[in-house]
């Protein structure tokens, strides 16, 4: 097989989970989003957690995810840049 085929028929397994995270995980989280260094120094970036997970996947399935395949999952987090031109 060519290192091309190989790549084509790559595929990745993950644990994916149906429970949800508990509220107190999902608050530390959040809380510790101001403190985390980025991969740049300058870097700035908001996390948001999506709790509606069903009506989440409902809505973006099809425009989100890998190619356009999501995974459903009772919670989504959501990173954006929070950087602001001054």
């Amino acid at each position: 097989m060519s290192f091309l085929q190989t790549i084509e028929n790559l595929k990745t397994v993950r644990d994916y989970r149906e429970d949800p995270i508990p509220e107190t995980i999902l608050k530390r989280l959040v809380n510790m989003t101001p403190t985390a260094t980025g991969l740049l120094s300058d870097s700035s970036y908001d996390l948001h957690i999506i709790e509606d997970g069903p009506g989440f996947f409902q809505m973006m399935n099809g425009r989100a995810g890998y190619f356009g395949k999501m995974i459903a999952a009772p919670h989504y987090i959501a990173l954006f840049d929070a950087l602001q031109d001054g």
